[in-house]
């Protein structure tokens, strides 16, 4: 009998434990299923945090920002609205709303949302830099490039905004410029590939070969298997008077299956 009323009591006390969790704790719970990548649990909790209390703000936002790790877009603008109802001026629910826009190819709608953002904190370096994507995504590269200028002038560190700068001034041969973008987005990630590829073929545009190189060199230490790294370091060797090394290059570049290493090694490097 003992037994028996050990185990009546402790599933009281767990039951009353249950009943006694508030809003709050559900939505700490919430997050700590989000932070463990155990979104569908998130959700659970969030849903309860938000039949307890339906009136705070960052309730529905976290159940939005679950959501967009779900995929479910139209889920979390659902959600957002729902926050934006409560507070029509909360900055980081009309950023997430551009975010989940940009995300759906919405990008018109995602530029009135930061517009919103910008309007409110004139000082979200995020803000700009979405908004700069969105523009891209709509051909409209000479607004995009002032976002991204704006961004970079509230932080001058900001790596991803000088990033984009630098692949604008190397498209339209601004070759210094560009170098000097990428500089700077590579001081906190010194491995980023994509920006020493771009890196590396803004130096061989300002002839500046052995800089060059040696980017592609960095990258082909990091990816030995990389055939674009190898085919661009023949070229800023060959241009450079490396036509020996630039031919070894090339061969390993055919040898990883690029593309354009036959043609150019018969053009080279069999006579």
């Amino acid at each position: 009998m003992k037994n028996i009323a050990l185990i009546v009591l402790t599933t009281a006390i767990s039951v009353m434990s249950f009943a006694q969790k508030t809003d709050v704790d559900w939505n700490n719970s919430g997050m700590k299923k989000f932070f463990q990548r155990d979104y569908a649990g998130a959700i659970v909790d969030y849903n309860k945090s938000i039949e307890l209390n339906p009136n705070v703000v960052h309730y529905y936002l976290n159940r939005g920002n679950t959501k967009v790790r779900l995929n479910d877009f139209t889920g979390a603008l659902t959600d957002y609205q729902f926050a934006l109802d409560i507070n029509p001026n909360d900055v980081n629910t009309h950023f997430n709303v551009g975010t989940a826009k940009l995300n759906q190819g919405m990008y018109e709608e995602a530029i009135i949302d930061f517009d919103r953002v910008i309007s409110l904190n004139p000082k979200d370096k995020e803000a700009y830099y979405f908004r700069g994507l969105a523009k891209e995504q709509l051909d409209q590269s000479k607004k995009a490039f002032k976002d991204y200028v704006e961004a970079v002038s509230v932080d001058s560190k900001y790596k991803e905004a000088h990033y984009k700068l630098g692949v604008v001034c190397n498209e339209s041969k601004d070759y210094e410029e560009a170098v000097t973008h990428f500089n700077v987005a590579l001081k906190r990630n010194p491995n980023n590939m994509e920006v020493l590829f771009n890196l590396g073929t803004a130096k061989l545009g300002m002839g500046n070969f052995s800089g060059a190189r040696k980017a592609f060199t960095h990258i082909i230490e990091l990816d030995g298997e990389n055939s674009e790294a190898f085919y661009q370091r023949g070229i800023s060797n060959f241009d450079h008077g490396k036509d020996e090394s630039a031919c070894m290059d090339w061969e390993k570049a055919r040898e990883l299956g690029h593309p354009k290493a036959d043609p150019t090694i018969e053009k080279y490097c069999t006579q």
